[in-house]
């Protein structure tokens, strides 16, 4: 996951985005959106936006990570897959 960071004439705004394979193509979504610079500057007025943006980012991952878990798929020699 990573943060990003749209600037326009006015604000800035920032959102998580995820990167994703399928096949042989990747795209990226978005995990959530964080909100404009000023907004996120008056919640957490103790550290910078994108500071901010990074730790929560750091925080997703970390519980992403956890939410994966190995399956073992048993397979036999004679059975077609469908």
């Amino acid at each position: 996951m990573r943060v990003k960071k749209s600037v326009s004439k006015n604000t800035i705004n920032y959102a998580i985005i995820k990167d994703i394979k399928v096949g042989n193509k990747r795209t990226s979504t978005v995990v959530e959106n964080l909100g404009n610079h000023e907004t996120l500057q008056l919640l957490h007025p103790e550290m910078e936006p994108m500071e901010w943006a990074k730790l929560r980012t750091k925080e997703l991952t970390e519980l992403d990570k956890e939410d994966k878990q190995e399956i073992l798929v048993k397979l036999h020699e004679n059975k077609q897959l469908k």
